[in-house]
């Protein structure tokens, strides 16, 4: 079984690259990658002679970025479409193409014309869900721009409909497959893991402040506006609220409104998000659209009780009242409940923080990995009647 694994960013850095690295480590350990594709490369485990470098789709869309105001929407169209097209032309024989929604019409097919099975990963809800959710938060902000691209959209949906087998990081993304009515023999639920020697509890070394943490992008489909008004309204003494991740334009206005509050902190993303989880008592993600949630995982792995939303896919891995506690979205009022909870219970709080360590325990990257090769060896024993794992008939 030989597996080509294509991605439109960074591989091995952050976000889906991040994610993507951890799909294809343990296939390089057992000797079934063939190639990645992707536009540039952080360092890794992965040999150098796998990687196939394409940055011709990044470069095109920084140089014209600076030259004209595009949105982000139309950016991201042409990076993805420049990446496909640039893909589709050096893609080499595989048994398998594993890639992602939005970047990959052209090569799907062109692996498919190969006999390749292909593997679509889609890491939110289904696009149109997500589409009706923050066109509705952005009304309800009188937002003027409008969330992604009709075009980039359009090409999802018909990856979506040429994709031999659509994977989904959780049930509620699984759900919001079903409900528009895709086929579920195509749908494969497999969750995103954690690394649990990167990621896992310090002693000593925190201080006696109450901290918040939230690390993701800082935006509105996170839910950040609705955490710091639940914040902002508590004016908990002795507190702090640490926000680190990229801040999104469409939030940049209900920031001002915070910026003389002197114990809201908002830090650039770093590589160590784990320093936040370190530092923090409890972490939030209120997320109002969220496939799943890595750092939901991250934070438990570090001993860290999680609040999290109803519209936040990781919340299969919240056991609500028990590691952390799980929430209607957009809900203000349930936040400070919450938070409240947590301030006034300190040593609930840290029994809750040890529950979610352990249980993170449940939920390794390691365990995901074998999970997705069954999927592949699966789908290539129905191809071919054979099992390629082994080799036997």
């Amino acid at each position: 079984m030989k597996i080509t694994h294509s991605i439109a960013r960074e591989f091995a850095r952050d976000g889906i690259g991040y994610i993507a690295y951890h799909r294809v480590a343990e296939a390089y350990r057992r000797g079934f990658l063939k190639k990645i594709i992707a536009a540039s490369f952080s360092p890794s485990e992965i040999d150098v002679s796998y990687c196939v470098f394409l940055p011709l789709a990044q470069k095109l869309a920084k140089i014209l970025t600076k030259i004209f105001p595009l949105p982000l929407s139309f950016t991201y169209r042409l990076r993805d479409r420049v990446f496909d097209w640039n893909a589709s032309m050096v893609l080499p024989q595989a048994d398998i193409f594993h890639t992602w929604y939005s970047q990959a019409l052209l090569s799907m097919r062109q692996a498919k014309k190969r006999g390749q099975i292909t593997f679509l990963e889609c890491p939110n809800t289904h696009p149109l869900n997500m589409q009706a959710i923050m066109l509705e938060e952005y009304q309800r902000y009188n937002i003027s721009f409008l969330p992604g691209d009709k075009k980039l959209l359009e090409v999802a949906l018909k990856e979506f409909e040429e994709a031999d087998f659509v994977i989904v990081p959780s049930q509620l993304s699984y759900e919001t497959f079903i409900e528009r009515r895709f086929d579920e023999k195509k749908l494969l639920l497999i969750p995103f893991g954690v690394d649990i020697q990167r990621f896992k509890p310090v002693t000593g070394g925190k201080d006696d402040v109450f901290r918040i943490g939230f690390v993701g992008q800082i935006g509105l489909r996170k839910g950040v506006q609705y955490l710091l008004e639940a914040f902002n309204e508590l004016k908990l003494k002795n507190s702090e609220l640490v926000l680190m991740g990229w801040i999104h334009p469409d939030i940049t206005e209900i920031l001002k409104k915070y910026s003389g509050v002197s114990n809201i902190i908002i830090k650039n993303f770093m590589l160590s998000p784990e320093s936040v989880y370190h530092a923090s008592s409890i972490c939030v993600f209120p997320s109002i659209e969220d496939g799943f949630g890595l750092v939901v995982l991250e934070a438990m792995a570090c001993g860290i009780p999680v609040i999290v939303t109803e519209n936040v896919g990781a919340k299969d891995v919240v056991a609500s009242g028990e590691d952390g506690f799980v929430i209607g979205a957009a809900d203000v009022n349930a936040l400070k409940e919450k938070i409240i909870y947590f301030y006034e219970n300190r040593e609930k709080m840290i029994e809750m923080g040890k529950a979610a360590e352990k249980k993170s325990r449940l939920h390794t990257w390691q365990k995901s990995s074998e999970t997705l090769l069954s999927a592949y060896k699966s789908a290539l024993e129905k191809q071919a009647g054979k099992n390629f794992l082994t080799g036997e008939n």
